[in-house]
């Protein structure tokens, strides 16, 4: 089968040590395997979870997305892009607020969208422009969710989280007590996600000064798992294979263990995020 290799690059939290944000990885040596993952999991274990997170805090993405060979009804095929920029800040619980950016260029067109998201204890607000140019996506301007719908679909999101291959039990149920939309994306909550039976799949293990880097395939676990048992016998896994294979690198403040981000195969994703006063944002 074959191996997806997935690298990753990313800006350094501004509360940490920004000194090393170039490190040149290859020069460092790796371990591998049991090695690689005990060696992962010794520095989770040794992180400080106990420590309230900090709100309100902002989070920065860029994503840079290079599309190749795009097949067209007529003609050869096209490259494209999509750049986007992600500004969210997380006020705690189930408030924050959002605003994206979007830039598409492929398939012979070239869109602008942009979104934003705002989100308080009793509601959240979605309006948008440019979403209805794409095709056929309908999407109210002016939209509005109730805190009991948002709720659902967190509750949703957090059981399918807490309910993944690869973890030990006492691990998914912290998992399942994050409060809100705002633990699940903090980016000192992250590291949570290291389970031990994931971390087994083809681990790779570097710590520099500052920084810690993981490799490994996180979908591995699923690939064996009582999920895929269940499903009905006329269910093909076939296009998931890949997946399964998937390596993905991340990389972590060393002595905080915030995550900063990961690259995809031909998706640069990168992330810088810091403390943000509440004054700074009426």
């Amino acid at each position: 089968m074959k191996r997806i290799g997935v690298a990753l690059m990313a800006a350094a939290p501004l509360w940490a040590a920004c000194s090393d944000s170039e490190v040149d990885w290859d020069s460092i040596t790796a371990l591998e395997g049991a090695n690689g993952a005990q060696a992962a999991l010794e520095w989770r274990n040794g992180l400080d979870f106990t420590s309230e997170l900090q709100y309100p805090i902002t989070v920065h993405w860029d994503i840079d997305i290079q599309l190749k060979d795009i097949p067209q009804p007529l003609g050869p095929a096209k490259d494209g892009f999509i750049v986007a920029s992600l500004d969210t800040t997380l006020f705690g619980k189930n408030e924050f607020r959002t605003r994206c950016s979007i830039e598409m260029a492929a398939w012979g067109r070239d869109e602008f969208i942009i979104v934003h998201l705002d989100s308080n204890h009793e509601e959240l607000r979605i309006s948008h422009r440019g979403i209805d140019s794409i095709g056929p996506i309908e999407v109210p301007t002016g939209m509005v969710i109730s805190a009991d719908r948002l709720q659902l679909a967190t509750d949703f999101l957090l059981r399918l989280v807490s309910n993944a291959p690869g973890f030990l039990a006492e691990e998914l149920k912290v998992v399942s007590d994050f409060d809100g939309i705002s633990d699940i994306f903090h980016p000192d909550n992250i590291a949570r996600l290291l389970g031990p039976t994931t971390l087994q799949q083809g681990c790779t293990w570097r710590q520099s000064d500052e920084r810690t880097q993981v490799t490994f395939a996180p979908l591995m676990a699923l690939a064996s798992s009582e999920a895929t048992e269940v499903m009905p016998s006329d269910f093909s896994l076939s296009g998931f294979d890949q997946l399964f294979d998937l390596e993905i690198t991340m990389e972590f403040d060393r002595v905080s263990g915030a995550f900063m981000a990961w690259i995809l195969p031909s998706i640069t994703f990168s992330m810088t995020c810091l403390p943000t006063p509440r004054s700074s944002l009426r």
